[in-house]
């Protein structure tokens, strides 16, 4: 693994606020960036937008997107959505970036390890957020 340039901090520190602007938004969801799924509030279950960690940082820094669209035109089949490859280019990790998984010791790129952390560990997207920042 290579040392972080300046740019690339810049831009995990980037990506760590966002997906905590993100987080606050609405719950946490996994294996796709936004999905409607039951989440139980005061023992109520309620159909809720839930976003994953990448989601989240996407949804935090455009706060004008529209995530119940984006499930819509989806559902629709259009290839037009913001995907991975769009999150991963806004924040600067198409150019692998590289950390060591805190699970396996092994170097990774960023975003395998954030999904991985969201999808197969539950971590919360503030701690994932938290992970970033021991990055920079």
């Amino acid at each position: 693994m290579n040392e972080l340039t300046a740019e690339q901090k810049t831009n995990i520190q980037r990506l760590s606020d966002a997906m905590r602007a993100g987080a606050a938004i609405r719950p946490q969801g996994r294996g796709v960036l936004f999905r409607k799924q039951p989440v139980t509030i005061d023992n109520y279950q309620k159909m809720m937008i839930c976003s994953c960690a990448l989601g989240a940082a996407w949804e935090g820094a455009h706060p004008a997107f529209d995530a119940e669209r984006w499930i819509k035109v989806a559902d629709d089949g259009d290839d037009g959505l913001v995907g991975l490859s769009d999150v991963e280019k806004y924040f600067g990790l198409s150019h692998r970036i590289e950390a060591i998984n805190p699970f396996s010791g092994l170097s990774h790129e960023v975003c395998g390890i954030i999904i991985y952390m969201n999808d197969s560990k539950d971590w919360t997207r503030e701690a994932i957020a938290d992970w970033l920042l021991t990055l920079v």
